[in-house]
C-alpha cells in the first residue's frame, strides 16, 4: 500500500531533546487525523469468529489509523487491537486483537464500534511487549490485568475492561459534581460521593 506525504507537527522540548508528531499528510489543509468518525467497519471474520482476529474496512475516501490498544467495542466480545494500524482508502484487513472480556461469546453479534478510548497503560504494557512477565500466553496476562480491576472494584458480569472504564468516569463525574455542590454549599460531601465505591457487577 501506498502510503501518502507524511506531515511533521511542531516540535515540543524537553532539556535537549524534541520530538514532533507525525503521521499522513491529508490531501487538504484540515485536521483530519485518523478519528473515531472515520468510516471504518470493524466486524467479526466472516469465515468464523476468532479471538484474535477481526476484519476492518475503510469505507472513507482518505487513509485511517487503528491506534495499538484501541477499544473495539461489542461483536462477540470486546477486543483491543494488538498493533497500530494504516489502511488505505477502500482496504480490507483482517487485524490481530486481543479479548478485554473474558466473560462474553455472544454468537450472532458481529460489528464492533469504535469510541475513541484507549485500553489502560497496564493493559497495554502487554501489547508492546515491554512487561516484565515474559511468556507466550499473553491473551492470558492481559485477562489477569483485566481481573485486578474486578478485585479492586468490584467483578463486572463479564469481566469487561470497558465496563470498568465506565464506572470509572462515572464516579469521576459523581465525585466532580459532588465537590462542586459542596462548594456551593449545597450540601456536604459524603464518603460515598467522592470515593470510588466496589461495584456488585
Amino acid at each position: 500500500m501506498k502510503v501518502p506525504q507524511l506531515h511533521v507537527g511542531a516540535g515540543t522540548s524537553s532539556g535537549r531533546s524534541t520530538s514532533s508528531p507525525s503521521g499522513p499528510q491529508p490531501p487538504e489543509a484540515s485536521a483530519s487525523a485518523p478519528a473515531p468518525h472515520a468510516d471504518v467497519a470493524v466486524t467479526e471474520m466472516a469465515s468464523g469468529a476468532q479471538v484474535s482476529r477481526l476484519t476492518v474496512t475503510n469505507n472513507g475516501p482518505n487513509p485511517a489509523l487503528l491506534l495499538e490498544g484501541e477499544l473495539l467495542e461489542g461483536g462477540q466480545q470486546h477486543r483491543t487491537c494488538v498493533r497500530d494500524v494504516v489502511l488505505g482508502p477502500g482496504e480490507t484487513r483482517d487485524i490481530d486483537t486481543f479479548c478485554v472480556e473474558a466473560g462474553r461469546w455472544e454468537e450472532g453479534q458481529s460489528s464492533h464500534r469504535r469510541q475513541a478510548r484507549r485500553a489502560p497503560l497496564n493493559v497495554r504494557a502487554e501489547l508492546t511487549g515491554v512487561s516484565s512477565e515474559r511468556g507466550s500466553n499473553r491473551q492470558g496476562r492481559i485477562w489477569e490485568r483485566v481481573n485486578r480491576f474486578d478485585n479492586a472494584r468490584g467483578a463486572s458480569a463479564t469481566s469487561s475492561l470497558l465496563q470498568h472504564l465506565d464506572w470509572f468516569k462515572d464516579d469521576k463525574e459523581g465525585s466532580t459534581t459532588a465537590r462542586q455542590l459542596w462548594r456551593s454549599g449545597t450540601t456536604a460531601p459524603s464518603a460515598a460521593a467522592t470515593s470510588p465505591a466496589p461495584r456488585d457487577g
